[in-house]
């Protein structure tokens, strides 16, 4: 196995209270695509061992994307997406292995298996565009990029417009005014906050686009009594989950929407459909008893 990168020496961590350990941080880029192996050795320390009221935590970013960023700690707390004590945050590698008739099928397979996604994939994009559903168009457009950069919206997007209209946004506006009054302002909404456990928009466009709210981070500042600054910033990724199939055709509308939306989940197997995070920033204004 050739070696195509190695760092061994690093300096000794800081400590202190939610600090950021950027002399550890480490890049490399590929020349090109493949199958690659990634071993890393290290260790976390918790408050005693650090001297410190603190603890370390770890976390593997791998072209942009923060494993464990999503994820809600038992604790139920958490700092920039870290909250495990003295722990690695983040999520497991699945890894496959086939001898060589196992992958020449598996090859064949794929290549079938990627037109009939792209196709599911450009019929999707024409009929949200003849519906006038443009995120839903964009986004999915996006996905079929090669290397898909995350989608960033700021304030004065038309899409937040939207989302202000949907009823899901005032259920978070009421639960904002809640941990608000409760004395955090500085903090963070989770789907499970609700009694579904959702955050889901379902609004015409925003349904196909917005595949469900990981996390809200927010910030609030007071302007005067009882009125706050609001600064929000929404986390999605945009990805699909397995449908189950209508046994009857019936409404067709129904029976399609989770045909397609199986094969474009199909699609993030063999990497037509490419996952990537949205990240939409909203600012508001809210008088609070």
């Amino acid at each position: 196995m050739k070696e195509i990168f190695i760092k061994n020496s690093f300096p000794k961590a800081p400590g202190g209270d939610r600090y950021e350990w950027k002399e550890v941080e480490t890049g490399f880029h590929l020349a090109g695509r493949g199958f690659f192996a990634i071993k890393i050795d290290a260790s976390a320390k918790n408050a005693r061992q650090n001297g410190s009221k603190d603890d370390d935590d770890l976390r593997v970013a791998i072209d942009g994307f923060d494993f464990g960023k999503y994820e809600r700690h038992q604790e139920m707390a958490s700092w920039k997406g870290f909250g495990a004590g003295a722990s690695w945050d983040g999520a497991s590698f699945k890894i496959e292995y086939f001898d060589n008739e196992e992958f020449l099928e598996r090859l064949k397979k794929i290549v079938d298996l990627r037109k009939y996604v792209l196709h599911r994939a450009h019929l999707a994009i024409n009929i949200f565009q003849w519906t006038k559903n443009k995120y839903s168009a964009q986004f999915l457009n996006h996905a079929l990029e090669k290397n898909p950069k995350p989608l960033i919206f700021q304030t004065h997007d038309p899409l937040i417009k939207e989302m202000r209209r949907d009823p899901v946004y005032k259920k978070i506006i009421v639960q904002l005014k809640k941990k608000i009054s409760a004395g955090i302002l500085n903090g963070e909404i989770w789907p499970d906050d609700f009694n579904n456990q959702h955050m889901d928009f379902n609004s015409h466009d925003l349904k196909y686009a917005l595949h469900g709210i990981k996390k809200i981070e927010y910030v609030a500042s007071v302007l005067k009594p009882h009125t706050y600054k609001i600064i929000m910033t929404f986390f999605d990724v945009y990805d699909f989950s397995k449908m189950n199939i209508p046994q009857s055709i019936w409404p067709v509308n129904d029976f399609l929407k989770a045909i397609i939306n199986n094969a474009l989940d199909r699609g993030e197997t063999i990497d037509v459909i490419k996952n990537y995070e949205i990240e939409i920033h909203v600012n508001e204004t809210l008088y609070i008893h």
